[in-house]
Order: C-alpha cells, then sequence, then structure tokens
C-alpha cells in the first residue's frame, strides 16, 4: 500500500500571511537603512529578492500566525502515517525553519536559487518530479489551480474556498469535456 503524501502551501495557508512580508518588516527592523536598500534588490529578480530577504531578515518563525485548525490536521494525518511535504515560494532558508519549527514535515519544496521562483507552474513541476500526480494539494490560492488540477485531491483553505472551489470545478469540468 502506498503512503498518502500531503503537499501543503506556506503563505496564506499554512500562514495566514506571506512570509516574504513577514520577512520585510523583520528586515527593515533589523536595519531600517535596508529600506533604502530595497528598490534596488528588486533588481535581482523575485528569487534573487527573496534570497536576499532571507538573507539579512532575522524571521522568528515561532511568532507566525499559523493555520492552527491545519496543524491540527497536520499532525492527525502524520500521526496516521502520512508523508507530509512543505511546498512554497518562500525561499528556502525560511521554508526550513519553519519546517523545522513545526517538525511535521518530511520535507521541503521551495524556491533555492535566483533564477526560478517556485509558484505556480514552477511549484508543480517540482511536486510532480517528487510524486508524480499521487498527491493531495493543499492551499489557498487562485495560483494554486493548476497544482489542484493535476493532484489526486484538493484541500482549500482560507477566505477564498468557495470562489476557488467553483473555479476548480469549473476547470476540471471543461478539461473532462475536451477529452
Amino acid at each position: 500500500m502506498k503512503t498518502k503524501t500531503l503537499v501543503v502551501d506556506l503563505d496564506g495557508t499554512l500562514v495566514l500571511t506571506d512570509t516574504l512580508h513577514e520577512s520585510l518588516i523583520s528586515l527593515i527592523k533589523c536595519d531600517p537603512l535596508n529600506l533604502l536598500r530595497i528598490p534596488f534588490k528588486l533588481k535581482l529578480g523575485k528569487a534573487g529578492f527573496k534570497k536576499w530577504v532571507s538573507e539579512h531578515s532575522d524571521l522568528e518563525v515561532e511568532t507566525l500566525p499559523y493555520r492552527k485548525d491545519l496543524i491540527t490536521y497536520l499532525t492527525t494525518e502524520k500521526e496516521n502515517g502520512t508523508n507530509i511535504v512543505l511546498a512554497t515560494a518562500a525561499y528556502a532558508k525560511i521554508a526550513h525553519k519553519v519546517a523545522n519549527y513545526l517538525a511535521l514535515f518530511d520535507g521541503v519544496l521551495s524556491t533555492t536559487d535566483c533564477s526560478v521562483n517556485l509558484k505556480g507552474k514552477n511549484k508543480l513541476i517540482a511536486i510532480q518530479e517528487k510524486f508524480g500526480d499521487e498527491f493531495t494539494y493543499i492551499g489557498d490560492n487562485a495560483a494554486d489551480l493548476g497544482i489542484w488540477e493535476e493532484s489526486q485531491s484538493a484541500i482549500i483553505v482560507g477566505s477564498d474556498v468557495q470562489s476557488l472551489s467553483q473555479s476548480l470545478y469549473q476547470n476540471l469540468c471543461k478539461y473532462l469535456f475536451l477529452r
């Protein structure tokens, strides 16, 4: 019997906010002059900017606003032997800090270099390289629609559940009729 795999998004899903935004606040608190550096660092591209922010901020992941009901669900799934993977566009340093703090994850997929931001299609490719289509994806955002469409099942969290569920349903219906 195959082990069930849950792939969990970080920003807006596991955490109620965005870790890049939280890291930017930390970055400015560490050194207010960083506020002046930000426009120049944006020229590094999204992934390069995330790397710079993660390397120069001191984000305390213990203080992030976690989605407690999701953590309870993941804890139960972990106890039942489910393989749980954190998959995020956040830079690797942040993703691993969160994973280590929560001690729920069997693996982490994250942005790891300055050229590829692990969001949307890039995240889907990374997930499929690891698990094929044998996973359940937990997310909160329209950027996750393509991942949900390729997963075995979808778990949608957040304030936009009804709209996202409807979009996913409509996309899947189009797909079924095109086959």
